[in-house]
């Protein structure tokens, strides 16, 4: 994928990354916050989610149950 492709249209579908509420720790609380934001579907950044431990991701996930789309992207810190 070029940096000119989005994987999946933005006029019908916008969303958000986590990464915008990196303030916001607690998976639960970010959910909430998108939520209102009227938003349904959401970019899942590293900061919210540790990739590399399986028995986290599970108990992470289970906060964003309900949100139509959870796409997930690895940001290094400072991205």
């Amino acid at each position: 994928m070029n940096n000119n492709t989005v994987p999946f249209d933005l006029a019908r579908e916008p969303g958000v990354k986590s990464f915008s509420f990196r303030h916001i720790s607690d998976n639960a609380g970010v959910a909430a916050v998108i939520r209102q934001c009227g938003v349904d579907v959401v970019d899942l950044s590293a900061c919210h989610v540790n990739f590399d431990d399986p028995a986290q991701q599970e108990q992470a996930l289970a906060a964003w149950r309900g949100v139509e789309a959870i796409r997930a992207a690895w940001l290094e810190t400072g991205d």
